[in-house]
């Protein structure tokens, strides 16, 4: 079952895809020369990479400053646990050997 808080994202993508399919097949089975689909393919290639970059741009204009803001909220968070890995790893064990060696065993343990 899908979940009840998903946008709806899918069905658009699928929406969207569906249809560029389908052009493609309408245009492919369309009773034309081969140079005519050819450029009706550019024409509409075209057009949809510039439809897919404004609406890359208007998502980016929309999405960005919460992204920035999710940085800003994280970012202290990320610098603690960092540091606190490093110390982690310069602090010996508590036999006296380093975390980074392996321990010593002895002929008769497996």
């Amino acid at each position: 079952m899908a979940d009840k808080n998903e946008s709806g994202g899918s069905f658009t993508l699928g929406f969207i895809l569906g249809g560029i399919i389908g052009g493609l097949v309408a245009m492919l089975v369309a009773p034309k020369t081969g140079s005519e689909t050819r450029s009706d393919l550019a024409e509409r290639s075209q057009s949809w990479r510039t439809r897919a970059d404004e609406m890359a741009a208007s998502m980016m204009e929309r999405v960005g400053p919460s992204v920035g803001l999710a940085k800003e909220k994280i970012a202290p968070d990320v610098d603690q646990v960092s540091a606190r890995k490093i110390s982690a790893q310069e602090r010996p064990d508590l036999n006296g050997q380093d975390r980074n060696t392996e321990p010593e065993t002895s002929e008769g343990q497996i």
